[in-house]
Order: C-alpha cells, then structure tokens, then sequence
C-alpha cells in the first residue's frame, strides 16, 4: 500500500491528511520534511497531523533516527506544534512516536479527537 498525503491550508494552521501504509523511517522522514518545508514557506507553526487512515508499522529504532535527523536540522528550534490525530488501532504505536518526539524536544502530541487537537493548536 502507498502512503499519500493532502496539505490544507487553513487560517493559523496546516491540515494534513495521510493514509498508506507507514513502513520505513525514510517514508516516515520524507512526510516530516514535508510538513516543515511548507510550514516554513507559509511562515506557519502549527499542523494537524490526521493520520487516521494510516497504518504505522515502524519500530524503535525508525522512529529514534527519524527524530535524531528533525533535531540534526534543527526542527525543534522552529518551534513547530504538531497536533496529531490516529486510529484506535494503531494508537499504541502512535504513543509511541508522541515520546519519542516530545523526548528529542518535538511539540508533537496525540489527540484523541479533532476538536480538541484545534483547540490545542490554535490556543
């Protein structure tokens, strides 16, 4: 299965909705590097990371070097917020990626629903 995203800008934020298969940290780093190429085009901050339609199938060590090489490029000095949204399913893995991040000094936190994760971002 590919992995595809849709960038929407709205007003103080940037919606991204994904769906794939999620399966390899350069997959995985590609998708980052993405989003902070056009945050940092747009002049933004903030994202809203939807990845209920994803299948995240990385292990520890994928999610660790992704995180090294946003830290090596100086990701976390931007100080992009990322509000992010999983399925049940996967929501473990996705705890995962949240501390992995939040411990390489990401602003990347889960929310269980889509108001909330709005709330957050724009407060």
């Amino acid at each position: 299965m590919d992995f595809s995203t849709e960038f929407t800008e709205h007003e103080g934020w940037l919606s991204v909705v994904s769906s794939g298969h999620l399966d390899s940290a350069e997959t995985y780093a590609s998708h980052f590097e993405e989003i902070v190429r056009r945050l940092t085009a747009s002049g933004g901050r903030r994202v809203l990371m939807d990845n209920r339609q994803v299948e995240v199938d990385i292990d520890a060590c994928d999610a660790s070097q992704v995180a090294r090489d946003l830290v090596e490029q100086g990701v976390p000095a931007l100080g992009i917020r990322y509000a992010v949204l999983c399925a049940e399913p996967v929501a473990g893995s996705c705890r995962f990626l949240e501390t992995t991040f939040r411990n390489n000094s990401l602003r990347f936190h889960i929310f269980p629903t889509e108001a909330q994760a709005i709330e957050w971002l724009t407060a």
